[in-house]
């Protein structure tokens, strides 16, 4: 009977050699999931600082923005104070103008004084214009252009009174008294013009408008 031949591999000084090919697919497989490790690491990391530089640069455009829009408002604003401050100081010297072209007293000799009284009658009607024009420039203008308005309104309540009185003085034949109320009248009405002056140059001084 033929003997059969048994190997022991656990004999062989070469029992190693079947592990190389696992041992190497290990390495290789451990080496590549460090790698993606540190790849992953390093997008993550990447992908953080791109979201830090779009966070700081949406804060950067939305401060701009909003400084912009502030800059705006204020320019709006701005726009819009001027704009009222005009149409207010226009409206006032407009009254004030109809009133000393109505109470004018050169004209003394091209009206009657029914004519006069006509007229009279309606000035509270345009005082309260003035007076409006004045509490809304105390709202949105300084006190300068208010005051100046409200100067106007003096000389046009003293306009108003003195020639009321100078009729009553004429009605009564006291044409002394007459002449005193008549030249008073005169006298305030020659004012209104300065009172307009004054109007105008506050209101250019204001609106920052070039001197002439």
């Amino acid at each position: 009977m033929t003997p059969i031949p048994i190997q022991v591999i656990g004999d062989s000084p070469n029992w190693w050699l079947p592990w190389i090919p696992f041992v190497a697919s290990l390495v290789v497989a451990v080496v590549a999931f460090i790698g993606v490790l540190i790849n992953n690491h390093t997008n993550r990391t990447a992908i953080q600082a791109a979201d830090e530089r779009n966070v700081e640069t949406l804060a950067a455009a939305q401060s701009n923005a909003d400084k912009s829009n502030a800059e705006a408002a204020l320019r709006e604003h701005d726009k819009w104070r001027r704009d009222s401050v005009l149409t207010i100081a226009v409206s006032a010297l407009s009254v004030t103008e109809e009133v000393a072209d109505s109470l004018s007293p050169r004209k003394i000799g091209e009206r009657t004084p029914e004519e006069y009284a006509e007229k009279l009658a309606n000035v509270p009607a345009a005082r309260q214009k003035i007076m409006m024009s004045y509490h809304s420039l105390m709202i949105v203008s300084n006190l300068p252009i208010a005051d100046k308005i409200l100067a106007a309104d003096i000389l046009v309540f003293k306009i108003t009174h003195h020639a009321k009185r100078y009729f009553a003085m004429l009605e009564q034949e006291n044409h002394d008294e007459a002449e005193k109320q008549f030249e008073l009248w005169s006298v305030n009405h020659a004012h209104i013009a300065s009172a307009q002056s004054g109007i105008i140059s506050v209101v250019r001084k204001e609106l920052d408008v070039a001197q002439r």
